[in-house]
């Protein structure tokens, strides 16, 4: 004799073998998801390469500071190209010295880009530096951004 249970029984315990056999999402640095960093002055931030055509890119980032920053944002783009996404050459740099939307002030979010052009078939990333700080200390981190084709 079988023993047969209702059918909310078997679907749960479907749903629980499906739970348990499936892999976990994993928090990926995507363009709009961003990256946790564990730092007093900065929470989270992410930064990516968006080409937009004719050669045309922007480089973008997007930066949560641990509450309100007196500066936050980006320091600096260091721009990298490749004709052929193994070999890389600097080609240019970008500072918040000549670049005011770089860094915002008295924010806890800063999202902005800045604008270059690249060649049509090359590929793009960059070396960026975000910053959080309140005025007189803050925290700093490099990281790269996603490799994009120029079209």
């Amino acid at each position: 004799m079988i023993n047969k249970q209702p059918i909310h029984f078997r679907i749960i315990a479907i749903l629980l073998i499906l739970v348990l056999l499936c892999p976990s999402p994993v928090y990926a640095a995507t363009p709009d998801i961003a990256v946790p960093t564990a730092s007093y002055y900065l929470d989270a931030y992410t930064a990516y390469i968006c080409p937009i055509g004719h050669g045309d890119l922007q480089s973008w980032w997007n930066v949560y500071g641990a509450g309100t920053q007196v500066d936050l944002g980006a320091l600096s783009i260091m721009v990298y190209e490749s004709s052929d996404n193994v070999n890389w050459t600097w080609t240019e740099t970008f500072t918040h010295n000549n670049y005011s939307n770089m860094l915002s002030h008295n924010d806890a979010h800063h999202m902005d880009y800045i604008y270059f052009q690249g060649t049509r078939g090359y590929y793009y990333k960059a070396l960026v530096t975000i910053y959080g700080g309140d005025g007189t200390t803050g925290d700093s981190r490099y990281f790269w951004t996603t490799v994009e084709q120029a079209y």
